[in-house]
């Protein structure tokens, strides 16, 4: 017996056991599954989109707002005495406009902020080298940051009071913010958390790597600015178009949509122009 334990011991492996690194959850809130409804997507969809975009309005707000103007949209072509079918469509339309316009000040806040991240990892970096802890320098590079960076690390500084991991900080952070650098950034204190090393020399690193990926992003927007142009122009032609028929010459949109034959064409002129914009948009799309 006493042999067999000898042997075993020799036959054990020494060494460190394996480290098993977590992976940073990259969703706000729970992932999407087959039972949900397109109300329970919807409701996701615009809590992330609202939370991203920095605008203090709730989902009840932005809904009650595209409500009303549809509905006075609805009232104001009543009384100009345009064709039920084109009220109708032009309140409908209104609905999208709102989840649009909040899309937009989302990509232009994640634009804001993803070109001040840089100088950011700088400002920590220097900050970490220079004796302080990773949470004085996300302190220190708050107060001289800007927005919208300004706010989202002043929410991690009060997490780090409240005496939150910085682990589970930093996965917010990710949430929060969802872009590849910040996921990044968030994986690198992680793994500096569980394994150690130097801090400083990564997010160092890191700033320079976002940085030359930031001017060859630059450089293929402005190699195909003139196919981005083409798809703004395509796509204003046909609502001033519109508009100009609503206006100047309303009896013949009433004499188009009053037909099946201009039904037919107006309907496949809307799946054709859809299909050309989603066509033209995918092959000027690159994987940043």
């Amino acid at each position: 017996m006493l042999s067999a334990v000898c042997v075993r011991r020799l036959m054990t492996p020494i060494g460190p056991a394996p480290i098993q690194l977590k992976r940073l959850p990259q969703r706000i809130v729970t992932p999407p599954s087959e039972n949900d409804s397109i109300s329970v997507r919807f409701d996701r969809w615009m809590q992330t989109t609202l939370m991203r975009s920095g605008i203090g309005m709730s989902i009840g707000a932005i809904v009650l707002i595209s409500v009303a103007v549809a509905i006075l949209t609805a009232a104001a072509t009543f009384f100009s005495g345009i064709s039920l079918a084109v009220q109708l469509l032009l309140s409908l339309s209104v609905l999208f406009v709102l989840p649009l316009v909040l899309l937009f000040f989302k990509r232009r806040r994640i634009r804001e902020f993803s070109d001040q991240l840089p100088s950011t990892l700088d400002l920590i970096a220097r900050a970490v080298r220079a004796g302080e802890s990773f949470e004085n320098a996300i302190e220190i590079a708050s107060k001289a940051a800007k927005e919208p960076m300004k706010n989202e690390l002043q929410q991690c500084v009060r997490q780090f009071a409240m005496g939150t991991p910085t682990t589970t900080v930093m996965s917010s952070f990710a949430q929060r913010i969802a872009t590849m650098e910040v996921r990044i950034f968030a994986h690198t204190v992680t793994i500096h958390r569980e394994l150690g090393g130097r801090l400083a020399n990564g997010l160092e690193r890191l700033a320079t790597v976002i940085r030359d990926r930031r001017e060859y992003v630059q450089k293929i927007n402005s190699m195909t600015s003139l196919g981005r142009f083409s798809i703004g122009a395509i796509s204003l032609m046909g609502v001033f178009v519109l508009g100009y028929l609503i206006v100047f010459h309303p009896e013949y949109l009433t004499k188009l949509l009053s037909s099946e034959l201009g039904l037919k064409m107006v309907a496949y002129a809307v799946v054709s122009e859809i299909v050309g914009l989603c066509w033209v948009a995918m092959t000027l799309k690159m994987e940043h």
